[in-house]
């Protein structure tokens, strides 16, 4: 039979990483390579692409006056692979 709901992995930032855990194992999968400190992704900022296969999260990047903003980043959402967007 088919299952009623789909679970997805839940997706948080720790230890300066996105990370997810499988809600069926309790498996946590480092998704991002460690950062700290103001680099490091913003925690209330994860969201899963439509289809699943990518996570976008915001990390805060210095300009080169030195200011920190925003910036979108895009991983994969089932290896460490991430691109700046």
């Amino acid at each position: 039979g088919q299952d009623a709901i789909t679970l997805v992995p839940e997706t948080f930032v720790s230890d300066g990483s996105v990370m997810t855990v499988d809600v069926k194992d309790g498996t946590t999968t480092r998704l991002t390579d460690r950062v700290a400190g103001d680099g490091a992704p913003r925690p209330e900022a994860c969201v899963y692409s439509p289809d699943g296969t990518r996570i976008a999260f915001v990390r805060r990047v210095a300009a080169p006056d030195g200011t920190l903003h925003n910036q979108i980043f895009v991983a994969d959402a089932a290896a460490e692979s991430v691109e700046d967007r």
